[in-house]
Order: C-alpha cells, then structure tokens, then sequence
C-alpha cells in the first residue's frame, strides 16, 4: 500500500494484513513496515 496521507490506521490495518507500507517522503518514498514485519506471499 502507498499513500501520500493516512485517513486513520489504514496503513496498521495493511502492514497487518502483511502489506509493504509505502510513504511518500518529500521527492522520495519511505518502506514504513515495523522492525518485526512479515509481508504475505501471493
């Protein structure tokens, strides 16, 4: 999931879901998982 701005815990809810969190970071991009994070295999 990418987002530029976060409506309420959206970005949890995907990193639950084992979701790369993506966040856009001035003229850059950010990977904003958590140290403990496991993404899903499709």
């Amino acid at each position: 999931m990418a987002f530029l701005r976060s409506e309420s815990e959206a970005h949890l809810r995907a990193e639950r879901k084992g979701l790369f969190v993506i966040r856009a970071t001035g003229k850059s991009a950010s990977i904003i998982n958590g140290v403990d994070f496991r993404p899903v295999v499709f």
